[in-house]
């Protein structure tokens, strides 16, 4: 876990510093003025769904531990 949090730091720290480099607008509002803004967008933004599917195909897929067992309780 410690290494996949590792290499996650590194990526966003290079995207971070790749966007620092070639700082391109985006648009025309204050947020497009602020340094490395949309690298942390990106990653919020990919967090955010990450977790959401998490929750919501879990919440879908999860069964009780004697799931089964109660349908052949009940014959």
């Amino acid at each position: 876990m410690k290494k996949k949090l590792v290499i996650v730091g590194v990526l966003l720290a290079m995207f971070v510093l790749a966007d620092s480099l070639f700082h391109l607008t985006h648009g025309e509002g204050w947020w497009a003025q602020i340094p490395a803004f949309f690298a942390f967008l990106g990653f919020v933004g990919g967090l955010l769904i990450f977790f959401l599917a998490k929750i919501v195909i879990s919440a879908l897929l999860h069964r009780n531990e004697d799931y089964y067992e109660s349908d052949r309780n009940n014959q």
